[in-house]
């Protein structure tokens, strides 16, 4: 059994509208899920290993996880972890720097309209979980990276400087217009069932 793991973005949540591609595309081959994350960076970590450690995920099979934005961070950590591929679309490779900004910030996610405070504490977590990245990485770990021609949120070269295998794509940060017609590519379903000519 293939499991396709979507990881959602900041101030989001699982079952969306690429959760949607996914299942139309996918559900007949592979299970797919989308859970929701916690907005607290520090519970949304404790959340992501504690589904890691979940029977069904431990079953004999193939875990593909796939990330947007802060998920692709997110998507990126647990392959490390847990020596998975990942599919990681617009990633955030630097989050605890990226999202300073936010720090003590009164935010809403757009999906659920939950209101929370991001902390310092979520800043340190990301960079406790960027300092795992580091330390855990290697050949075991396989991505494959897009990157939206159109995206003003994240630092490209950041990204370009970490990976070889990128795709580019003429999309915004969101990847919402390309993200269906790139999962129905066959090179995209290769890297999933572990057959992507690496």
């Amino acid at each position: 059994m293939v499991n396709i793991v979507y990881i959602h973005g900041f101030m989001s949540a699982g079952r969306g509208g690429k959760y949607e591609a996914l299942k139309r595309r996918y559900r007949k081959d592979f299970n797919i899920m989308s859970p929701s994350f916690s907005d607290s960076v520090v519970e949304a970590e404790l959340e992501l290993n504690l589904f890691m450690e979940k029977d069904e995920m431990n079953e004999e099979g193939i875990i593909c996880l796939v990330g947007t934005s802060l998920g692709g961070f997110y998507a990126r950590y647990l392959a490390a972890i847990y020596k998975l591929r990942a599919i990681l679309i617009n990633p955030v490779m630097n989050p605890s720097t990226h999202m300073k900004k936010y720090v003590d910030m009164k935010l809403t996610n757009f999906k659920t309209g939950n209101e929370f405070h991001f902390s310092q504490e979520d800043v340190d977590t990301l960079a406790s979980m960027e300092d795992k990245i580091r330390d855990n990485i290697d050949e075991d770990s396989i991505f494959l990276t897009v990157l939206a021609n159109q995206d003003d949120v994240i630092d490209k070269k950041e990204v370009e400087k970490e990976f070889d295998n990128i795709i580019y794509i003429d999309d915004d940060h969101q990847f919402n217009n390309a993200f269906e017609p790139f999962i129905r590519r066959e090179d995209i379903r290769n890297f999933i069932t572990e057959t992507y000519g690496l």
